[in-house]
């Protein structure tokens, strides 16, 4: 009779779910994707906005330290598709390179007297992340520390997610002629 009673156990626990219960299952799993997946690709756009940003002040004060390290001028400019020559234009988002610039033109020149380059950055994969300061090619920092921003002036980059849905959705760099940076949230171009 025990065998009888242990049979019965175990038919009456393999039983499955109902059609209702799948049913209300899916529902809630649906409600909870439809809630989730939009909050995750907004924190995903987010990060990928602060290690852009990031990056790009870790560039501005390694270019600092390098000036005052070596006495000399070291110089940020807006990189070329390959990463191997300043671009020439005010366009952020193929990258960025640290280097000497010891004829204080701006550009990675190769001589006697090379440019010595520090670093390199990536740009923004994709395009995901906009980064806008027109006119700016490059900025240099002395051996003092100090940038070659004109005094009481400062440059302002803008770098925002694409598209730019949060509020506040874009971050600003400002660089000082003292050659302090700062980084602030702002709203969407």
């Amino acid at each position: 009779m025990s065998t009888c009673r242990q049979g019965a156990s175990v038919r009456s626990a393999a039983r499955g779910f109902t059609l209702l219960e799948l049913m209300v299952t899916v529902g809630i799993l649906a409600l909870l994707l439809g809630i989730g997946v939009p909050s995750f690709t907004s924190m995903m756009r987010q990060n990928r906005l602060a290690t852009h940003t990031n990056e790009l002040v870790a560039a501005t004060a390694l270019a600092r330290s390098e000036a005052v390290k070596r006495g000399s001028l070291v110089t940020v400019c807006a990189a070329n598709a390959q990463q191997t020559a300043c671009s020439g234009d005010d366009d952020w988002t193929q990258g960025w390179i640290v280097f000497s610039d010891q004829n204080g033109n701006g550009s990675i020149d190769a001589g006697a007297q090379a440019d010595v380059i520090v670093q390199r950055w990536s740009g923004t994969a994709a395009r995901r992340v906009a980064i806008t300061n027109p006119g700016v090619r490059f900025i240099s920092y002395r051996g003092d520390g100090s940038s070659s921003i004109a005094p009481g002036g400062e440059v302002a980059y803008l770098l925002w997610s694409q598209p730019c849905t949060a509020n506040p959705g874009a971050r600003q760099l400002r660089i000082n002629a003292a050659g302090r940076t700062s980084v602030t949230r702002v709203g969407c171009p």
